[in-house]
Parts: C-alpha cells; sequence; structure tokens
C-alpha cells in the first residue's frame, strides 16, 4: 500500500489507471480479513487520497480520486462515516472534465450502490440535471451507463426514478433522440441501450407502462446486433411479458437476416426466407455490421437463438434451414456456435413430442454427429459429443450413428475417444444387437494395450476408457468379470503413478458390477489399497485408493470386518483424518467412514492390541525410554527426534524423503559423537530394513553415510553386523563402489574380532581384483583402498592377495590410476605385514614397471624404499639389479639411495625402522597410509562437547507475529512458518538437523513443536517471551483459527506443563477451549485445577460431570455428583441436567415434571420444557415428545419466539421423523441452523421422503464437511470420544444407502446387500440404546420391522439389558401385533413412499403393567385396529411367530437384568406372551 502511491500518482493517465486496477486487488485480498485489521488499509487510503482531491496537480487530483473510486467499489464500511463528506466533495468536482471525467462517472453510481436512501434523499435530484446535460455533449455514452447504475442501485425505490428520470427528465425521449440522430447518419450511441436495460431492471413491470410505444422499433432499427442489445432485450422480455411475442419475432428477424446476409451454399424454406416490412436502412444496417466484423456477429447471432427466451417457438425447422449450414463454415468459432445451438435446440425438455418431427431430428442428429467425429478442431469435436445427452439416445441408437460413434473409438485425441465410447455404453440398452460385438472387440483392445503395451501414457488411456466402459456398460462387462480383473490386478504393480491410479479406479467401477463375487479377491486387493492409502508420493494414488476402498466395501457388504482382518486400517483413516491437508481426499477419508461402520471402541482396543506394528494417530509412542524434558540436558532432544526422524524412514510411502533423513542423522551424529550410541536399537532397525527396499541411489547413500556411524560407534556395531555383512553380500554388484569404504571402517571399529568375517568377503574381493573389465576400475580402487586399511588381519590370505594385486600390475589392460594404486597397496601392506616370502613375488613386477613406465618410477620407488625398510636383507638380492636400472635410465631417488647406504652400512633405524627424515621423504606412502576413515575414527575418539545454537528472537518475532493473521488460511500458514522458525533458530543441534526435512515435510515440524518450542523458549529473555504469550493468547482467542491448531497449542500448554515451564496462560481460557475443541482430556484437568481452587462451584462440578461422561467415565462422573450431595449439600433439583450428565434421563424427566409446577415465569418454563423434551428423546417416548414440542412450537410460534423454536427444533424433529408426521418436520427444518450437522440430516430425509434424491445428496455432502472438522478435533483425543461423529457419519452413508435402495427397484440382489451391510455395521457397532435407535430409523425409512426381525428383537433386548423396559416392551408388543393381524384386510399405506416408520408404533398405548386379564382382548384389539389406521407398513408374513419365539429363547432376552433374578418379578412388571393366540400381558 505504501508503494502504491507510486503508481496513482504518475504523470501518466495509463499508469495511474493500472495502479488503481492493482489497487482494487489489494483491497480484494484484504476483503475477507477480520474488520478491525482491513480498516486500518481503508482508513490509510482514504487519509492520504482525500486531502488531494482538490490538488491544483492533475496528476495527484485525479489518482487521488482513482483510490477513492476503488474505496467505494469494495464497499469499506468506515465511509459510512465519511459518505456525506466523500459524496460532497464528488458533486463539487462534477464540472471538471477532461481526465477527470470518466473517474467521476464511475464514482457515481458507486455512491448510490453504497447507500441508496441517502443518496436518493441528497444527490439524486442535484445530480440528475448534470448528467441528463452531459447527454448532449461527446460524453453521452458515459452519462448514458451511469444513468443506467444509478437506477440499479435505486431499484428500490422506483417511484422516484419515474418520478424524476421517467417524467421530469423525460430520458426515454433522450434515448429517441439518440435514435433519431443515428437515422440521420450519425454515430450510434450503443450505451443508450444498455441503459434501458438498466431502467427496466430498476422499475420492473412498469416498464411497459412508461416505455415509448416506437420506441423498440428504433432500438431494433438502429442498434447494432451485439451483447449489449440482447442483454437490453433480455430485461425487456423480463419485465414486459406482454411483448414477449413481438420482441421474439423481431429478434427472430434480426438474426435471420444476419444469418441469410452471409452468402451459403444453399437455399431457404419459402416460410423463413421473407423479410417483407423489412426496411433497407435495417438491411444495410446489418450488413455494415457484417462488414466490420461478420464472425464475430454471426457467432453472437447463433448463440442468441439458444440463450434467449424463444421457449414459446418451435426452432427444429428454422435451425434446419438457417443454422445446420453453418456447420460447415471455414470459421471454427461459428462452426462450435452453431453445434451448440443446434444441440441445445434441437430437443428442448419442454417441446412436445411429435413423430412428424422424428425425421428433421435425425437429419440434425447425423449432421452434428458428423461434426463431431470428423471436424479438424478438437473443441468442437468434443464440445459436440459431450454435449450429445440422454435425450438424443433414441436416435443414436440408430446403426448408421452407432457405426460412426466406433469411428470415434479411434480419434487421435484421448478426449473424444472417452466421450465416444460413454455414448455406446449408454446404446447397449437400445441396441444390443449391434453395440455389444463391437464393444466386446473394444474390450479384449483394451485389456490387450494393458497387457503388451510398454508406453505409460498409452497404458493410463487404456486404463481410463476401461474405467469408462466398465461404469457405462454393466451388461457387457459382467461375463468378462473374472477376465478383467486379472488383467487389471497383474498391472497393479505399475511404478508410474497415473496408470497405478486408473487401474485402481477401473478395479473400483469393476468391483460396483461384481457384487459379491469380488469378496473372494479382497485379501489381495485390500492390503494394497492399504499400501496406496499411506503414499504420501503421489496424491492422485492416494485419492483413488480410498474411492476404491469404498467402492469394494459398499459392493461386497464386507462393513465392520475389515477393522477386524486389517488392525492398522483404523490407524491409518485416523492419521489420515488428522493429517491430510486435501480437501478432496479428507471427503472420501470421511466417507470411508461410513461405509466402513462405526467400529465398537471396544473391538477397536482388541484389535490394537493384536496389531504389533500398528500405527499411532495421536503422540506417537516412542521406541526408548527418554528422559524428561529438560533444557539443560542436551541428550534430550536427540531422544525425541530421533524416533520422529525413524517414523519417517518407516514409512515407505514417504521414500523421496530418506535421503534428508539419513542427512539430518548423520549431522546429529557428527555434533553428539558417541553420546549417540544409546540411539543406535531406535536408528538401525529402519536404517537396514529401508536399505533393503529402497532404490539404488539411495541405498548408495546409506552405505555411505554408515560408513560414518561405524567410524563413530565403534565396536557397538555389533549388534547389527550379521545383517550388515547380509546386506553387503546380496548387493556387492549394485552397491560394489560404496561396499569396500564400509569394510574398512567395519575392521577398524572391530580390530580382532573383523578376522571372523573375512572368509565372507575375500572370494568377493578378488572377484574384483581379477576383474578385466574397464567399468570396474573404480571398483578396484576402493578394494584396494579397503585392503590398505585391512592391514595385518589380511595375513592369512596373504597367497591370495598379493598374486591378484600384482597381476593388476603387470596387466597391460590395466589403467595408469589402477597400477599406481595397487603399487603404493603394496608399499602400505609391507609396513604391518611380513611379505619377506613374497619378495621376488612382488620385486620382479616393480622393476619391471620401473624400466618399462616412466610415469610409475616415482611410485615405484617410494615402494622399493619401503621394502627396503621392512625386508632388508630379505630385499639385498634385488639391489644390484635395481641400482642397474637406475644407473642404464639414469633415475634418480635421494630417499632410496639414502636408505640403501644405511642399510648396506648396517647402521640401525629408529622409530620402528623408520628414521627421521625417511618419514617426511616418503610423502605419498605416509600420507595414504592415514586416511580419512582412521582421521574419522581419532576425531570421535576425543569427548564430545555439545554446543548450543544461537537463538535470534527477532526472527522468531516475525515468525510468531500474528497482527495481520484474519483468515483460516493465515493461521495455517503462520503455524506452518513458526514451526519451521523454531526448528531454524533452535539452540538444539538436534532440533536444527531436521529444518531441511520440515521444509519439505511439514508433518515432522507439527511433531516437533512442542519440543523446538521449549528448546528456544528456555533462551528467550523476558521481553521476548511476554511479545511472545501475547501472540498465543490472539491466536486462542481468534474467531477464524481451525480447531487443529488450537489443539496443536493446547498440547503445547500440557506439554510446557509437564516439563516444568508452564506458560502463563489463563487455565480458565485452556479449559474452555479445551472443552470447545473435544479434547476433553486436557479439559479435565483444567476443570480439576478449577475445582480444588473453588470447591464449591457448581459451574465447576457440572462440567467435571459432563467431562467425565464425554471421557466415557461414568463411575467417575458418579462419584463426582455423590460427593457433591454427600459434602456440598447441594440440592439437585436445582441442578437437573446433572442427571442428563449421567444419562439417567427417568430421573431428570421426574424432576423436570416437579420443578414444572414450581415454575411461573415463561423464560422457566421453557428451559424445563427443552429438558423433558431431550429426556423423552433419549427415552424413545415418540408421542409424548411430538405432543409437548407441538405445545411448545404453537406457543413459539403465537409470541414469535425464533429463540425458542431453533432450541428446540432439532428435538421436534427427531420425534416427527420417528413417528412419521412429514408436515410437521418440514416445519421444523425450516428454523433449523443450515450449517448444523442436525438441520442438514433431518433435511436430507426430509428430501428423500419427498423423493428428491440429488437434494438429499446435497444435505448429506453438507453434513459430512461440517463433521470433518467436528471429528478432526475429537481424533486428536482418541477414538473413543471421536466415536459419536463416527457414528454420525455411518448413518449419513447409510442415508445414501437408503436412496440406491428406493432406486434399486428392479435390481433385488442390491437391495439384497444393502440390508446385509446394514445388519453387519449394526452388530458391530457399539451396543448402546441411543445409536442402534437412530440406525433402526433410518432403516425404517425402507424395510418394515418384520423384515429385519432379528435386529429389532436384539434391540428390544439391547433396551432391556439397559434399564429401558418400557421401550423394550413396546418394541415386542408391537413386533407381536404386527404378525397377529388378520390377513383380510391388509392396511392402506398413508404414504406411497414405501416408508416404514415403525418407531411411531411404539405409541403410549395403557402399558403392560397395569393390564389386567379382563382387559387383554381388548386392548390388544384396540391397538391392532390402531396401528392399522396409523402405520404404512405392508402385511407381515402370515407365521413368523416361530421366528420371534427363537430370538426371544436366545442368549439376549435368557439372561435378565443386572442384578434381577431371571424368573422373578421386578415391581409387579412381568411380561407374558401367548404365541397360540397373539395375546400381551
Amino acid at each position: 500500500f505504501e508503494l502504491i502511491w507510486l503508481g496513482l500518482h504518475d504523470a501518466k493517465r495509463e499508469v495511474r489507471e493500472l495502479a488503481s486496477d492493482a489497487l482494487k486487488a489489494g483491497l480484494q485480498v484484504i476483503a475477507p480479513r477480520e474488520y478491525t485489521l482491513r480498516v486500518q488499509w481503508y482508513i490509510q487510503t482514504y487519509e492520504i487520497a482525500f486531502p488531494l482531491l482538490n490538488s491544483k496537480d492533475e496528476a495527484l487530483s485525479h489518482g487521488s480520486l482513482l483510490a477513492i473510486d476503488r474505496l467505494l467499489e469494495c464497499r469499506a464500511e468506515f465511509l459510512q462515516d465519511k459518505y456525506r463528506e466523500v459524496a460532497d466533495q464528488l458533486i463539487r468536482m462534477k464540472d471538471k472534465g477532461g481526465t477527470y471525467k470518466k473517474a467521476l462517472m464511475d464514482c457515481y453510481p458507486r455512491l448510490a450502490h453504497f447507500a441508496p436512501e441517502p443518496f436518493l434523499q441528497n444527490y439524486f435530484t442535484i445530480l440528475l440535471p448534470f448528467l441528463v446535460e452531459t447527454l448532449k455533449t461527446a460524453d453521452r455514452g458515459m452519462a448514458f451507463i451511469a444513468i443506467g447504475e444509478i437506477c440499479v442501485a435505486l431499484q428500490n425505490y422506483p417511484e422516484r426514478i419515474i418520478e424524476f428520470l421517467i417524467s421530469e427528465y423525460q430520458i426515454f425521449s433522450l434515448i429517441q433522440v439518440q435514435m433519431q440522430q443515428a437515422e440521420k447518419g450519425k454515430p450510434f450511441c450503443q450505451e443508450s441501450v444498455s441503459c434501458i436495460s438498466c431502467i427496466a431492471v430498476a422499475i420492473k413491470e412498469k416498464t411497459s407502462v412508461y416505455l415509448p410505444p416506437g420506441l423498440l422499433q428504433k432500438v431494433f432499427a438502429n442498434s447494432p446486433f451485439s451483447e449489449t442489445l440482447v442483454q437490453c432485450l433480455t430485461s425487456l422480455v423480463e419485465h414486459m411479458p406482454d411483448k414477449l411475442q413481438d420482441i421474439q419475432s423481431r429478434l427472430l428477424q434480426v438474426i435471420q437476416a444476419l444469418l441469410t446476409t452471409k452468402q451459403l451454399p444453399f437455399s431457404m424454406s419459402s416460410r423463413h426466407s421473407s423479410l417483407r416490412g423489412w426496411r433497407k436502412n435495417e438491411v444495410k444496417n446489418v450488413e455494415m455490421v457484417l462488414d466490420q466484423n461478420s464472425e464475430t456477429t454471426l457467432a453472437l447471432a447463433l448463440r442468441t437463438l439458444w440463450t434467449f427466451n424463444f421457449d414459446t417457438h418451435n426452432l427444429t425447422q428454422y435451425i434446419k434451414d438457417n443454422v445446420l449450414p453453418y456447420l460447415d463454415d471455414d470459421n471454427p468459432l461459428i462452426r462450435k456456435e452453431a453445434s451448440i445451438t443446434c444441440l441445445k435446440l434441437t430437443l428442448r425438455d419442454f417441446d412436445p413430442p411429435r413423430e412428424d418431427r422424428a425425421p428433421l431430428v435425425s437429419e440434425v442428429v447425423d449432421k452434428l454427429l458428423l461434426i463431431g467425429i470428423s471436424d479438424p478442431e478438437v473443441e468442437i469435436r468434443t464440445t459436440v459429443l459431450s454435449s450429445l445427452t440422454t435425450k438424443y439416445d433414441s436416435y443414436l441408437a440408430q446403426s448408421e450413428n452407432l457405426r460412426s460413434l466406433f469411428t470415434a473409438l479411434n480419434d487421435e485425441v484421448y478426449e473424444v475417444r472417452e466421450l465416444a465410447i460413454t455414448i455406446i455404453g449408454r446404446m447397449i440398452v437400445r441396441n444390443p444387437a449391434y453395440a455389444m460385438p463391437s464393444l466386446r472387440k473394444k474390450l479384449n483392445e483394451l485389456l490387450n494395450d494393458l497387457e503388451f503395451s510398454g508406453n505409460s501414457r498409452s497404458n493410463e488411456e487404456s486404463a481410463r476408457l476401461l474405467t469408462i466402459l466398465i461404469r457405462s456398460s454393466e451388461t457387457l462387462i459382467k461375463p468378462y468379470v473374472e477376465t478383467i480383473l486379472l488383467a487389471l490386478m497383474s498391472k497393479l504393480g505399475d511404478p508410474h503413478p497415473r496408470v497405478a491410479s486408473n487401474i485402481l479406479s477401473a478395479i473400483g467401477e469393476i468391483s460396483m458390477v461384481a457384487g459379491e463375487t469380488m469378496t473372494q479377491h479382497l485379501p489381495v486387493l485390500l492390503p494394497l489399497l492399504i499400501e496406496t492409502i499411506q503414499d504420501q508420493s503421489s496424491t492422485s494414488k492416494r485419492e483413488v485408493a480410498y474411492r476404491v476402498l469404498g467402492q469394494l466395501i459398499d459392493s461386497t457388504g464386507y462393513a465392520i470386518t475389515p477393522y477386524n482382518d486389517h488392525p492398522k486400517l483404523m490407524d491409518i483413516l485416523l492419521h489420515a483424518i488428522q493429517t491430510e491437508t486435501i480437501h478432496s481426499i479428507r471427503k472420501k477419508v470421511i466417507k470411508v467412514f461410513g461405509i466402513l461402520g462405526a467400529l465398537d471402541p471396544y473391538t477397536y482396543k482388541i484389535n490394537t492390541l493384536r496389531y504389533d506394528g500398528k500405527i499411532k494417530n495421536s503422540s506417537a509412542q516412542e521406541i526408548i525410554d527418554y528422559p524428561q524434558g529438560n533444557e539443560s540436558n542436551e541428550e534430550y532432544y536427540p531422544s525425541v527426534v530421533f524416533p520422529a526422524l525413524m517414523r519417517v524412514m518407516s514409512d515407505p510411502t514417504l521414500s523421496t524423503y530418506y535421503v534428508i533423513v539419513l542427512q539430518a542423522v548423520m549431522i546429529i551424529f557428527k555434533k553428539f559423537g558417541i553420546f549417540c550410541i544409546p540411539y543406535l536399537p531406535v536408528l538401525m532397525p529402519p536404517i537396514l530394513s529401508v536399505t533393503r527396499t529402497c532404490d539404488v541411489e539411495t541405498r548408495n547413500f546409506i552405505l555411505q553415510e554408515m560408513v560414518h556411524i561405524v567410524s563413530i560407534v565403534k565396536q557397538h556395531i555389533k549388534e547389527y553386523l550379521d545383517e550388515i555383512f547380509a546386506i553387503i553380500k546380496e548387493y556387492w554388484n549394485t552397491s560394489l563402489i560404496r561396499i569396500p569404504p564400509l569394510l574398512e571402517a567395519i575392521a577398524q571399529a572391530l580390530g580382532d574380532e573383523f578376522k571372523t568375517y573375512l572368509p565372507v568377503i575375500i572370494p568377493q574381493l578378488l572377484e574384483v581384483l581379477n576383474s578385466r573389465s574397464d567399468s570396474k576400475f573404480d571398483a578396484i580402487i576402493k578394494v584396494l583402498d579397503a585392503l590398505k586399511g585391512f592391514g595385518f588381519y589380511l595375513n592369512d590370505y596373504l597367497h591370495l592377495i598379493i598374486p591378484a594385486i600384482m597381476r593388476l600390475i603387470t596387466d597391460t589392460h590395466t589403467s595408469f590410476k589402477v597400477k599406481a594404486e595397487a603399487i603404493l597397496t603394496i608399499g602400505k601392506l609391507s609396513f604391518v605385514l611380513d611379505l619377506s616370502d613374497f619378495t621376488s613375488r612382488i620385486c620382479q613386477p616393480l622393476i619391471r614397471v620401473l624400466e618399462s613406465i616412466p610415469e610409475l618410477r616415482e611410485i615405484v620407488m617410494e615402494t622399493l624404499t619401503a621394502f627396503v625398510l621392512q625386508l632388508r636383507s630379505e630385499f639385498a638380492i634385488f639391489i644390484p639389479i635395481v641400482n642397474k636400472i637406475l644407473a642404464k635410465y639414469k633415475i634418480s631417488h635421494l630417499v632410496y639411495e639414502k636408505v640403501v647406504v644405511r642399510f648396506l652400512k648396517n647402521q640401525d633405524f629408529h622409530e620402528s625402522g623408520i628414521p627421521d627424515d625417511v618419514t617426511v621423504l616418503l610423502p605419498t606412502i605416509f600420507k595414504e597410509s592415514k586416511n580419512s576413515i582412521t582421521k574419522m575414527g581419532d576425531f570421535f575418539r576425543g569427548i564430545v562437547v555439545v554446543r548450543k545454537n544461537p537463538v535470534d528472537g527477532n526472527s522468531l518475532k516475525k515468525a510468531w507475529d500474528t497482527s495481520q493473521k484474519t483468515t483460516k488460511e493465515d493461521w495455517v500458514e503462520w503455524i506452518r512458518k513458526f514451526s519451521i522458525e523454531l526448528l531454524r533458530e533452535s539452540s538444539s543441534p538436534a532440533l536444527s538437523a531436521c529444518l531441511k526435512l520440515a521444509q519439505v515435510y511439514h508433518p515432522i515440524a507439527r511433531e516437533l513443536f512442542n519440543v523446538s518450542f521449549l528448546s528456544c523458549w528456555t533462551e528467550l529473555n523476558e521481553n521476548y517471551k511476554e511479545d511472545l504469550i501475547k501472540s498465543l493468547s490472539i491466536a486462542l482467542d481468534s474467531s477464524a483459527i481451525s480447531p487443529e491448531i488450537v489443539q496443536v497449542l493446547l498440547n503445547l500448554a500440557e506439554f510446557m506443563e509437564h516439563n516444568d515451564k508452564t506458560l502463563p496462560i489463563d487455565k480458565r481460557k485452556l479449559g474452555l477451549l479445551a472443552e470447545r475443541c473435544h479434547a476433553y482430556a486436557k479439559a479435565l484437568r483444567y476443570k480439576e485445577l478449577e475445582f480444588h481452587e473453588s470447591p464449591r462451584n457448581p459451574d465447576a462440578i457440572e462440567a467435571l460431570i459432563s467431562i467425565n461422561n464425554y471421557l466415557q467415565l461414568p463411575e467417575a462422573a458418579r462419584g463426582i455428583l455423590k460427593y457433591a450431595k454427600k459434602t456440598q449439600n447441594i440440592d439437585l433439583k436445582e441442578f437437573i441436567h446433572w442427571y442428563e450428565k449421567l444419562n439417567r434421563w427417568e430421573d431428570a424427566l421426574k424432576e423436570y415434571k416437579i420443578k414444572e409446577a414450581e415454575t411461573q415465569t415463561e423464560s422457566g418454563k421453557l428451559e424445563i420444557e427443552v429438558g423433558q423434551l431431550k429426556c423423552l428423546n433419549a427415552l424413545g417416548e415418540w408421542d409424548a415428545l411430538s405432543k409437548l414440542s407441538a405445545s411448545v412450537w404453537g406457543r413459539a410460534c403465537s409470541i414469535r419466539d425464533e429463540v425458542a423454536k431453533k432450541r428446540i427444533a432439532h428435538l421436534a424433529a427427531a420425534g416427527a421423523w420417528n413417528l412419521g408426521l412429514w408436515t410437521n418436520l418440514e416445519e421444523y427444518v425450516k428454523v433449523m441452523d443450515e450449517y448444523s450437522v442436525e438441520g442438514n440430516f433431518f433435511r436430507a430425509i426430509l428430501a428423500i421422503h419427498d423423493i428428491k434424491f440429488s437434494k438429499s445428496r446435497e444435505y448429506i455432502s453438507k453434513a459430512r464437511d461440517l463433521l470433518d472438522i467436528e471429528l478432526t478435533a475429537l481424533v486428536g483425543e482418541s477414538y473413543s470420544r471421536a466415536y459419536q461423529p463416527c457414528v454420525k457419519l455411518q448413518m449419513l452413508c447409510e442415508l445414501e444407502e437408503v436412496i440406491e435402495y428406493k432406486n434399486s427397484a428392479d435390481n433385488p440382489e442390491r437391495r439384497r446387500l444393502i440390508l446385509k451391510m446394514w445388519r453387519r455395521r449394526l452388530k458391530g457397532c457399539q451396543r448402546n440404546v441411543e445409536i442402534w435407535q437412530g440406525l433402526l430409523g433410518i432403516h425404517t425409512l425402507v424395510v418394515s420391522p418384520w423384515e429385519d426381525m432379528e435386529m429389532w428383537v436384539k434391540f428390544a433386548g439391547l433396551c432391556r439389558k439397559n434399564g429401558q423396559i418400557k421401550l423394550s416392551q413396546r418394541i415386542l408388543l408391537k413386533l407381536l401385533l404386527g404378525q397377529a393381524r388378520p390377513t383380510e384386510s391388509p392396511p392402506k399405506p398413508l404414504s406411497s413412499s414405501g416408508e416404514f416408520p415403525f418407531i411411531s408404533l411404539i405409541d403410549n398405548h395403557s402399558s403392560p403393567d397395569t393390564l389386567s386379564p379382563n382387559t387383554t382382548t381388548t386392548t390388544t384389539t384396540t391397538t391392532t385396529t390402531t396401528t392399522s389406521q396409523s402405520s404404512s407398513f405392508t402385511t407381515p408374513p402370515k407365521s413368523p411367530s416361530s421366528s420371534l419365539r427363537n430370538f426371544l429363547s436366545s442368549s439376549d432376552f435368557e439372561s435378565g437384568r443386572k442384578g434381577t433374578p431371571r424368573n422373578k418379578g421386578n415391581n409387579n412388571k412381568r411380561i407374558s406372551i401367548n404365541f397360540s393366540k397373539g395375546s400381551f400381558i
């Protein structure tokens, strides 16, 4: 904003206007932010611009005017107080012309839009005369636009527009004057037409009264055909329906004239070719426009035919005569518009079907199909084929058209082939005899392409086409399911992500066709899908894998069971909910949760115990025990960092980050040295495991870094040597260049123990040394280096090693570099090994090299010098020969000569045979003998002092600054940058080593957020700490911050408290935030602290009861209640909702009824009634719930209490739904929040009842999105706490399946599978009355309880076990009464929807407790009659009593209530059932 003024005040007008566009873009960016943050920029802009409006400098004044215009355009709220000031100033500037004119004409309508009423009262009548006068000048175009926009802004005041603009200033007369001037040859003002359009929008239906009769004709006569004209006519038609026919006919004449003016090779029919009554000037005008820009105008004319309202005209013949010829036009734009026009108008939905039109339509379709296949432009081909919707199927199914479509299957462009195969797939139903053979052939081609094509692009396209073919041609595919599956499954391992994704898509589609037959392939497919959904390297593969997983479960009915067969699946899905950031993938994960079903949390725990390699979705369990966080103990941070890094290494989907992880590990090793030894059990297993599975490049890097690890940890590597040597043996050939240094490091680390491994590696080393391949010369050098490091350990293998090395020296194919290295190796080995037995074997070749290769003489002489020093007398016999060669070739080597002289004079040698002056004079040998491996080992052998990194408080302050964070996206970016900056500035080298990984893989920054914060916090001074706490408080208080980030900050506060670094943030605030984010474990901690501070606080006690209840700790909740009752002397009647928290609904209902008699105020009565509704809802007392909610609703409606209606709406809706009172339900959902899960849930149910399935799916999708937020927060706590949202996801999924059930009337197999899946899910979910009640209620939308007898009887047993005896009795009663109905008079359904609101039958008839034998028959008869009249059930099976008897005798009913004898009555309550008579006592 500071720099924009340079452009706004530039000397050039064009630059100023471009700068104003940039200012507009900036204002749009800040518009979504909170008012307090964006208003400062508005004020700054205004305070700079407004004073300069009166500047004499045109650049300053005009640029400031443009800035004010942009503020008005973005509706800056603070201008409300400045409106009069700004408006007065702009009105005073109205007489300024030139550069200012356009900006002012833009500002005036925006003033009207900003505040219509003040503008109308104070400025409308002032500005109108000026604008009307401007109409008489050259700037009339801008004036017309300004007048029109002002009218649109004032459309709520049409009388004032009519009074001043139309009546007083005669605007339409002025427009007519412009038209007349155009007839005299003056330029036509197109803006006048736009003004007519805006006035029509403003005064609406009164347009027909005030529009002059001849004006419309003048518009047609003078206005060029343009977008402006069409828009004007559209507005006039909307507000002047009486002119519809006239405008349609005139516009059709104009379009016809445009289409027929251009010479085309066709003859028009007599009906449409006549231009009688068309004046010469009109035709001339059309021709003029065509001459100017004929192609664009023709395209607009064609587009107008289908965008304008011509619904009253049958245009099929018109299209054939006037549009069809343009399909052959040379201009692609015209061909495209003509194609779209034909497709839109040939078969309109509202046109009545007529047999005589069939040949005409067929001709048009034939021509369009020809264009869609043969047009040279790809865009036209795809446009035509994509527009051939199902309404054209009867024409496309003709053999000739199908033949053309099959031609398109081989189009060069994939998109065309895709559209063609989609259309042909639809034709199987209409013309199977012709379509099936060709599609069978195409299917075979696609399978062959997949199997034999080596091209990834070809495989991808074949898989996509196969997917579409499967989706659209179920009849064709069914017989070939197994063949297709085998072909697809063989390609599942394709390395190209796009190919693999499309293969998975095809499998998902074929599963929908194959149904339960896919069950046999699940053991292979599910593990693969589970692996794929963890693949972080490919977003597309993950998204497709989630979708296919849902399709597989849905098509096979295999719900719940995958959680048991694959225990890690639940953890993977929960982890995805927490970490997945891509919205489309999150939606699929959420949907998969619903399809799989809400697994009982107890079963989940059992599965977790069975699974050893489980993934932890919360704070991951560490592999080792590390000390509590302590800023003074630097060893603490590696104990956190190493496990985090190894989790990345253990994830095969994160293979792209392996190298960066190892780099971080090595940085830490080099910084901490031997202090890293305790973490070898954490590090080595994942690293060695990855070494076996990764690519060659990564493996080589790991082996390279392993050298450094071994050099640091020395003999502590022994535990892992067996696996290391197994890897060396397995990957010797592919990683040969990296293995010898590792062997050398191991040799120096182990000492004498290394000898046990030599027999394993010596054969492989010799194989390399004996190789004559040029490609292995680098490997030979590495092996020679390793042999130098082995030293005296080679003593037993000299007879193998020395000949191999000497062959390298003498072989003519060996490179110069290898020969030199071999000679040096012999020299170095001579210092540590006794080579006296090989003196002749070594010296003879060396002497020959000395004689024949001058470049190697220096190295040979140093090696011979070493031999003199080490072998002494054994070398004496070779001295004359060497001297002879030296003399012959005049070779001089002072060191050799000096050593030989000392030897011949029998002088003593010091320092193990090496004199001081000789050590320096043999640089090559002695330098190389102290190799890098040895140096590294010596370096880490000393004491390592870990030094802290300095912490830059200013850099951190910039990262934690929250002053400009307003939107959800801003906060996400804030936590990301803050997390990374904490790692960058961390005082611990272990944490800063992870910076590079965190920049490319953010989850690691999030995982290390707490410890990195701790490491920085301890180094900050008090000022920085105070500022940081202020920023964190702002973040926690922000309404835009997401629950996930709040939970991160809550975790941070808890972590710091555990490490005795409690953050100075109010505990009450943290407790409220934790409860709001459903982090109930944290909330419990803070509420306990609050309770200890104030033990008699009822709010704290209530919160503790509530939170313990949420945490599924009912004993703790009851204990708190008992404590409060006993020690605090609190009257429980004042805290009835405590009973609710403990699910003691009957007690709560009794207390509410007692309190109801004592309450007199309306507000108090409403609270009690809402509480009663909650209790009745939980108890399933739907009749009582419905009656009470109707009473409260009626009273709220009478006094217009919208708040009360919203409070009870979801409870009233539950009662209405369960009773099948759809009219009531419709009334209730109207006031429910559209952004609530309950509101969208009940709207979806209502839409299903009204057979508005697409609308229902929209509501279900909205509910899922809302549950996503809640579920993400709860998953951070545990699955148990996230269970209720998971149940809701299952309910939403089953609502979708209800829709499918209703649509599958002709597919009984699918219906059977849906029922099977529902039962499987129900058996797998938690045995909770409310959960079962809700799920069974959804099932009754399509299935009567008698069709699902098993689950309803189980539900009755569940009710009894949970103490809801009355509900259990009513269920059994209705099941029996339904079975005992007389079959001769089946009940009449109340609706045709086929729904079974069974729970509505659970009414409040006389309780079985009060029935006597004398009244049994009467009661039964009455109940049966009532049921027959009020239910929508069809007649149940005649004799299902035996099945009910079997269920009642099962374990669910054999066992009595807890603490109640099985065969004894309880308070005179007993159930007696006579199956022969159907009576109930």
